[in-house]
């Protein structure tokens, strides 16, 4: 989690975090990608990469389960915040 501050009278005060994110990944699953195309699909951005596509999900239907009714074999990113106690799915990728 990073840490906010914003700038107020010319010096920096922390700002409390309103959501908190978590990968399924480690550090050490990150590496460099080759992005081919990048596309928007509906509520969906999808970044066609080697290895792999990125699949960001830019508008969050809440109702949806938090893996969004998908099988998720590949690393992924969810969130919560106010309102949304169960973590959302905000991102993964899938076989490029």
């Amino acid at each position: 989690q990073a840490d906010q501050v914003r700038e107020v009278d010319g010096r920096l005060e922390a700002v409390e975090p309103t959501a908190t994110v978590q990968g399924s990944g480690q550090e050490s699953d990150a590496g460099s990608i080759s992005v081919r195309s990048c596309e928007h699909l509906g509520h969906t951005t999808v970044m066609s990469a080697t290895p792999y596509d990125l699949v960001v999900r830019r508008v969050l239907d809440v109702d949806e389960p938090a893996d969004a009714g998908l099988t998720l074999t590949g690393l992924n990113l969810q969130g919560t915040w106010k309102g949304q106690e169960t973590p959302a799915l905000l991102a993964f990728t899938r076989n490029g």
